[in-house]
């Protein structure tokens, strides 16, 4: 073989290495790890040998360079200048090469702010409900949204139950790795009614002829009405039915008046019984143990009466070492002695009226009697 053919067949072995050789090569792209809006960040494209290659790196994106740099190597590099704005978030990038080699793709996560995008100003719910808050926000990296009810605090989308202590301007807070931003949504927790109370002024016992006005006050979103049942239909109501009087009260009037608080979630209802005033009757009045008594014996004597209202009891006696139940209607006597002989007065009374009995105990030897009084029987009874 003559030289010229020796050349022509070197020159073809060298250029079958450097094709071989650059199609194995594919630039390597690199991104600074954290890109923060309205800052400058670096770009860099390089081919991963040591070789002086006769190459063009481009790096390629749909975004405008402040500055590239390419430097021949080796390794061949070349770097851009970008200036980050929240606009290029997700913006692809790649570099190229002159032979047609590319880069894996890459991705532009630009850092930013997060900010609502989608969250109510105002939500109305029902107590006992399940409900879900939804309140979206965008940003890198990804925010995580929490609405604060008070103590209860609810992560976007999750599911709760509805409870009365939520209403009010509450907080929803956005948090991301860059920062936090936050809302405030006006809650309102609709409940069905709930009488809170239910008076007459004066209160029951009514006589007959006065004027008695009865109040019903219930709790309730949206706000009750109310109606009233009852014995009679002689009766005045407020404008906003809350109230009802009866004027001069008359037979037909007493009986039991009912209220009931009424909105689309539900109802409540008390009841209120307007009744007559009676006077004091004592039904009962006894010595116990009975009859025969011993010097010593413990002897209790009771009084009991009824009346509406129910009647206060006052007691006199021959002497005050005596024990007295609470409710002023047992006497007790510890070893009743001579000492303890004499009227024992019973003595009922309320606002209508009085009633009175009395006995006496009286003593012979070591053997005691219960003795009416001279001036009334054991079942006799004074009114006042």
């Amino acid at each position: 073989m003559d030289i010229p053919c020796l050349w022509i067949f070197a020159a073809f072995c060298v250029l079958s290495v450097y094709q071989v050789n650059t199609s194995l090569l594919a630039p390597v792209l690199k991104l600074e790890e954290k890109i923060l809006d309205g800052e400058s960040t670096e770009i860099t494209c390089s081919l991963p040998t040591n070789e002086t290659l006769d190459v063009v790196l481009q790096i390629v994106a749909k975004v405008n360079f402040s500055e590239c740099r390419n430097d021949k190597g080796p390794p061949p590099v070349t770097t851009c200048q970008l200036d980050a704005t929240s606009q290029m978030h997700g913006t692809e990038v790649t570099c190229e090469a002159h032979f047609v080699a590319k880069s894996k793709t890459e991705i532009i996560y630009v850092h930013t702010d997060p900010k609502f995008t989608d969250c109510p100003e105002k939500v109305t719910w029902v107590e006992g409900h399940e409900e879900t808050l939804k309140c979206k926000a965008e940003g890198y990296t990804p925010p995580v949204v929490h609405c604060y009810f008070n103590k209860i605090k609810v992560k976007e989308g999750e599911k709760f139950n509805v409870s009365r202590s939520m209403a009010g301007r509450q907080e929803c807070k956005a948090v991301n790795s860059f920062d936090m931003t936050s809302t405030k949504v006006t809650v309102t927790v609709e409940y069905k009614p709930k009488i809170l109370n239910l008076g007459a002024v004066p209160l029951p016992p009514v006589p007959e002829g006065e004027n008695v006005t009865l109040t019903c006050e219930a709790e309730g979103i949206p706000p009750p009405t109310y109606t009233w049942e009852g014995p009679s239909a002689e009766i005045q109501t407020s404008p906003d039915n809350r109230t009802i009087t009866i004027p001069g009260v008359k037979q037909g009037n007493y009986g039991t008046y009912v209220c009931r608080a009424q909105n689309k979630h539900g109802e409540d209802t008390q009841t209120l019984t307007i009744y007559q005033p009676v006077k004091p009757r004592i039904y009962k009045f006894e010595v116990v143990p009975p009859l025969p008594l011993s010097k010593g014996d413990n002897v209790t004597v009771t009084c009991e009466a009824d009346g509406l209202p129910l009647p206060t009891y006052t007691w006199e006696t021959p002497v005050s070492e005596t024990t007295i139940s609470p409710d002023k209607r047992i006497i007790s006597i510890q070893g009743i002695m001579p000492a303890h002989q004499g009227n024992y007065t019973c003595i009922a009374q309320n606002t209508y009226g009085v009633d009175v009995q009395r006995m006496v105990i009286t003593i012979s030897g070591n053997v005691m009697a219960v003795i009416p009084s001279p001036a009334s029987s054991p079942t006799a009874s004074e009114s006042y």
